[in-house]
């Protein structure tokens, strides 16, 4: 996370968070893992009412797992699940 100390949220005041696809990679679909995974990076900036540049940015990673990798793994804390039946766009390797 970074912040624009110059730019600061102002408590009370309006902000929007606008969020951004910003990549999608696709791990151990070729076998050198033993859990295939997706991992997408999320960006989200933090603009205050009427200001051009955000006053936060936010950064997360959200890996998918099979429903396969679920049921031997458990649920572990930080990993959201997803089935892999569900279409994905084409990214790098």
């Amino acid at each position: 996370m970074t912040w624009d100390n110059h730019n600061p949220l102002v408590i009370g005041q309006k902000a929007t968070a606008v969020h951004i696809l910003d990549s999608v990679e696709k791990k151990g679909f070729d076998g050198s893992y033993q859990t295939p995974m997706i991992i997408v990076n999320q960006k989200i900036d933090f603009t205050m009412d009427g200001k051009e540049n955000p006053s936060v940015v936010e950064e997360r990673a959200h890996v998918y797992l099979s429903s396969n990798a679920n049921a031997k793994k458990g649920i572990r804390a930080g990993v959201i699940f997803h089935n892999f039946m569900h279409s994905c766009p084409e990214s790098k390797e």
